[in-house]
């Protein structure tokens, strides 16, 4: 997490007013309706301390694993 909040800093010093933070859903959502987002909020208000926007894009393709699971605990991956 440091390194990342130096390199906003150092972005800010080249004269970069905006970051992005790429998100993955199936690290946010571990287990279903657990959404843990702390490091992406606390990246957040780094950017707003220093000044600098964030453009926040999310990743959907990747899937958490709890998604494959049905009701009776069994794994069902989709036919193609």
């Amino acid at each position: 997490m440091s390194e990342l909040k130096r390199d906003m800093c150092t972005l800010k010093k080249l004269g970069f007013n905006t970051v992005k933070i790429q998100e993955s859903w199936c690290i946010d959502e571990k287990r279903e309706g657990e959404i843990d987002l702390n490091e992406v909020e606390e990246l957040v208000a780094e950017a707003k301390q220093i000044g600098m926007g964030v453009y926040f894009g999310i990743t959907m393709e990747q899937v958490p694993m709890w998604a494959f699971y049905t009701r009776n605990g069994y794994i069902e991956f989709p036919r193609a």
